[in-house]
């Protein structure tokens, strides 16, 4: 069984961009001063197409401090449930509130169903011995398999830029997308065999497949 559906994940949220984890700071209130960091990811699965089936927002938040404190956490609320054994936070307006008692060190980890635009669309393509094929026709068949993945970038903001030539100063609206690292990884059975990588690695996984 071959899992032709891909997925990536997204650290960013808002607005959405690449790879790893930021530190994203929220609002804190309360009797003692707190440190407060968000750690968000957004997992997107996508159909055999490129399609988008789900998309998860994860968030943790790591508060550091003395005293009871009020966070503030723009997320989303659809389905939001915690992860940690509490009770999912209220949330209104697309922000969810947690007010913790803190002597230290503690966290508040969510999942929810992620309702922004993804910062990339992907699209598919199946190829059995040179002829384009749906990704439910290729079930059972034998032959070379060609897949070609089409990513766009689609985070482009309306953004202004200045700049200076010649003592002249010029300011204009262009389209700024954010840079977006990926990594694109199959898991394959032992029956393919002569695998063609160009510019990638193959590698073993440990139970028979690459």
């Amino acid at each position: 069984m071959v899992d032709l559906e891909p997925h990536f994940l997204d650290p960013h949220h808002d607005p959405l961009t690449q790879v790893g984890r930021r530190g994203v700071a929220a609002a804190a209130a309360g009797d003692g001063p707190a440190i407060v960091v968000n750690r968000e990811t957004v997992q997107a699965e996508l159909k055999s197409s490129g399609a988008l089936d789900t998309a998860r927002l994860f968030s943790q938040l790591v508060i550091n401090g003395d005293g009871k404190a009020t966070i503030l956490d723009p997320t989303s609320g659809k389905n939001i449930r915690d992860l940690d054994g509490f009770s999912a936070p209220s949330v209104s307006n697309g922000v969810a509130k947690y007010v913790v008692d803190v002597h230290g060190r503690t966290t508040r980890r969510t999942v929810s169903d992620f309702t922004g635009k993804l910062p990339l669309t992907v699209q598919v393509e199946y190829f059995l011995d040179g002829k384009k094929k749906k990704a439910s026709d290729l079930v059972g068949k034998s032959g070379i398999l060609d897949v070609k993945y089409t990513i766009e970038n689609v985070s482009a903001t309306p953004t202004p830029i200045s700049y200076t030539v010649n003592g002249k100063t010029t300011t204009k609206t262009i389209d700024l997308v954010t840079p977006i690292v990926g990594q694109l990884s199959i898991t394959l059975p032992s029956s393919f065999t002569d695998i063609d990588t160009p510019r990638a690695d193959v590698a073993g996984d440990g139970r028979g497949g690459q």
